[in-house]
């Protein structure tokens, strides 16, 4: 069985993915991943991932960004299930990278992804971005 994960894992395992990589300013935790059906919290080999290109952290809720996510991940995840049709297996190495299981976020944790928001937005400001 497969699982459609709206984060990048090792690093964001768990509840809100994309709620976490704005707390930790990682643009490119924001993303998906496809992954086998193992005991524990999203811990199965991973198929298939990437990052989100239509996820936008200063104007979308973290919610919307991980639909985004998903969205943006239906090529891979069709391309996973094509190699996977032709008996190979297709793996995204983890070895080495960080994992991370997150739960729901407190209200600090709502504090931490505002501050992180205003950052990102005053690094635009600066240069010029919209």
């Amino acid at each position: 069985m497969l699982v459609f994960h709206p984060g990048v894992i090792p690093e964001y395992r768990g509840a809100h993915p994309a709620f976490w990589a704005v707390v930790n300013g990682d643009r490119k935790g924001i993303g998906w991943s496809l992954r086998t059906l193992q005991a524990g919290v999203d811990t199965g080999a991973v198929v298939a991932q990437g990052v989100s290109k239509c996820a936008n952290p200063l104007r979308q809720s973290h919610v919307v960004m991980q639909h985004f996510a998903h969205l943006d991940g239906t090529a891979g995840l069709v391309e996973a299930l094509r190699t996977i049709g032709r008996g190979e297996t297709p793996l995204v190495p983890t070895e080495g990278r960080m994992s991370r299981k997150f739960t729901d976020p407190g209200l600090t944790d709502y504090w931490k992804y505002r501050r992180q928001i205003r950052t990102w937005q005053h690094a635009n400001e600066k240069c010029g971005c919209s």
